[in-house]
């Protein structure tokens, strides 16, 4: 790797680490963000990527933040779990290889909670997809993206999953209203 590539690549995660550090701060023991975001069909749509890997995060939200999605990153399995319940998200965009506990794990108790078990999951890989995305798809996830990344497909994808999401909350909502 050149020195300008390393320069580069340094910036990246400097940046990226300041977004985390934010979207952590947002979500950190706040359970009234998370009713905001519920009372609200018409906000501006949470996406919560969950990577190891802060340069994909920020490739990730550099596709999807001029198109008007409230991206946020975190970088750990638990902190993913929380930050799922607390932001109550649109979509999840889950790496499946993390440290600690995988991101199959990850989506096998976002699927279990009561809370989650609405969000979609997305999963993003560097796996071959034959057997990666089977396992994905069987832990229960919706979806799954292979790395490296087309920015077109990507936002295809995001885009759909918000849009279903934001009408299964409405019709949620909407029955709660109504009872």
């Amino acid at each position: 790797m050149s020195c300008l590539a390393r320069h580069l690549q340094k910036l990246v995660v400097q940046r990226f680490k300041g977004d985390l550090i934010e979207s952590a701060a947002l979500f950190e023991g706040r359970s009234e963000l998370r009713m905001h975001l519920m009372d609200s069909a018409v906000s501006t749509p949470v996406i919560l990527i969950v990577d190891d890997d802060p340069v994909s995060g920020f490739i990730l939200g550099g596709y999807l933040r001029p198109i008007n999605y409230d991206v946020h990153f975190v970088d750990n399995p638990k902190m993913a779990l929380k930050a799922a319940r607390e932001l109550s998200p649109a979509l999840i965009l889950l790496d499946i290889m993390m440290p600690a506990m995988s991101g199959l794990e990850v989506c096998e108790s976002l699927k279990n909670d009561a809370t989650t078990q609405h969000i979609p999951v997305l999963f993003i890989s560097s796996l071959p997809e034959g057997i990666a995305h089977r396992n994905a798809i069987e832990s229960g996830a919706d979806g799954f993206l292979a790395k490296p990344f087309d920015e077109d497909f990507v936002r295809a994808y995001v885009k759909t999953f918000a849009r279903i999401n934001k009408e299964d909350r409405r019709i949620f909502y909407g029955r709660q209203a109504n009872n």
